[in-house]
């Protein structure tokens, strides 16, 4: 991810990005064909900070992202 994370005032979960508006009918009935809503799920609430500096260029270098997961719990 290049863009910086984008502030949220409410837990949500987003499936497209960037799309036009006369594409949200198409977005909408595609997510109905492929997501079963009475699928049984587990949930996982994760804190990721980016790392700076040179901890991040050598981690780039090994081809793993520059992004460390802080703390993860299952909900």
């Amino acid at each position: 991810r290049d863009e910086d994370l984008r502030l949220k005032d409410w837990l949500h979960l987003s499936l497209a990005y960037g799309f036009k508006p006369n594409q949200a009918i198409g977005l909408k009935q595609l997510a109905h064909q492929l997501i079963d809503i009475s699928s049984e799920v587990s949930w996982e609430l994760r804190f990721y900070s980016r790392l700076s500096g040179e901890e991040s260029v050598s981690l780039v270098s090994l081809l793993v992202t520059p992004w460390e997961c802080r703390g993860r719990w299952t909900l």
